[in-house]
């Protein structure tokens, strides 16, 4: 097959599997995105740790409902839970090996070990080392939970080490996907607001996103050469949103310049300036439309997101309430450009046979910049 072929042939594979997934879903508040913790399994032991404590009841009912415990209400009150919590290993088994349980919640009446992995693999006969040690202090009422992000079963459930030849079944440990904890988490936030929580769940959403986009890109890849072509294309990414930028930069400019206003020149690739038909003396406010991450428009100190809405209509009077003070989610992703339903996206690759609404919607954000910086009553 010919190098283009097979590349055309890739690209065309690779967009037949995407998914669809809820883009952008990290804010740039997130705590956890900041202090770079997210991918780290201790974290999530310990954050699972803090949101198990604090509802209890609540997660219970959600394991019933997954299937992972039979009957709920015969478990009873939690007494402890722990991360990291060691375990002795078994004297019969020649592969047996002091360790850890991710978390070890003792309730009442059944005690519960989960093993988190997020990204790494496991370790040999991990999940066979685990179910024999929480068997060995536990001869009931005892159940193994093995939490991925996509929920998949286990690898070393089975060992020829020696006679006993052991091996696991899907009736001794229990798989769940943090797409599951994502869900739940959403059942609390319904009824119960929290941020911290909420920005959790941003996590989860984000890495569950990319996982299964990797794995329909790997599944569509095959082989070692495509990989490559897969990597370039990732590489020219930035290229490309570079260019829809400066496209809409452009589009942008010549309809303000009809308006009468002029679009600067950029400076630092991100910000522009207004300029009036006539330009004031020194003390004369500064127009800007500029973004960081987001698109904004800015007069003097004050600033306002572009939101989505501006590309569909017009507003009937500027809105004085600054976004940065009441906060708002309807954001325009200008520097990663990732969201299916981005504005700026949907208006680059508009077809030909909406020329009329694709030049509608640049007028409608020129229109509403002007509106809002008070360049226009």
């Amino acid at each position: 097959m010919e190098k283009n072929e097979s590349t055309v042939e890739l690209i065309r594979a690779m967009l037949g599997n995407m998914p669809q997934p809820n883009y952008g879903s990290v804010s740039e508040d997130n705590i956890f995105k900041i202090l770079s913790i997210e991918n780290k399994e201790l974290f999530h032991s310990k954050f699972l740790k803090y949101l198990i404590e604090k509802n209890w009841n609540s997660f219970i009912t959600f394991l019933q409902s997954n299937d992972i415990l039979a009957n709920a209400s015969g478990i009873g009150k939690l007494e402890s839970i722990d991360c990291e919590y060691p375990y002795s290993c078994s004297q019969d088994c020649p592969q047996q090996k002091s360790g850890s349980f991710d978390l070890y919640i003792q309730a009442q009446k059944h005690t519960i070990a989960i093993e988190i992995k997020w990204y790494a693999g496991e370790q040999p006969y991990q999940l066979l080392r685990y179910y024999k040690a929480l068997k060995k202090d536990n001869t009931e009422g005892t159940t193994l939970i093995f939490l991925t992000l996509n929920g998949k079963k286990g690898n070393s459930v089975k060992c020829d080490g020696c006679f006993q030849q052991c091996y696991l079944t899907e009736q001794n440990y229990k798989c769940l996907s943090f797409m599951k904890i994502s869900e739940w988490i959403n059942y609390i936030l319904s009824t119960h607001p929290d941020t911290l929580l909420k920005q959790y769940n941003e996590i989860l959403t984000e890495e569950t996103k990319n996982m299964t986009i990797a794995d329909n890109i790997l599944d569509s890849i095959k082989e070692a050469d495509r990989f490559a072509v897969a990597c370039a294309l990732a590489d020219s990414m930035d290229t490309v949103k570079a260019k829809i930028r400066n496209e809409f930069f452009e589009a942008l400019r010549k309809k303000l310049g009809e308006k009468g206003y002029t679009l600067s020149a950029t400076t630092k690739n991100k910000i522009y300036e207004i300029l009036p038909p006539k330009e004031g003396g020194n003390e004369a406010p500064r127009y800007l439309v500029a973004y960081s991450t987001n698109l904004y428009c800015q007069k003097d100190d004050d600033w306002w997101y572009i939101k989505p809405v501006w590309f569909d209509s017009r507003m009937d009077k500027r809105k004085p309430d600054s976004d940065t003070v009441k906060g708002t989610d309807e954001k325009i992703n200008l520097a990663g450009l990732s969201e299916a339903t981005n504005p700026v996206v949907k208006w680059y690759f508009m077809k030909n046979n909406k020329t009329k609404e694709k030049t509608s919607m640049i007028d409608n954000v020129a229109e509403n910049i002007l509106i809002q910086l008070e360049l226009k009553k």
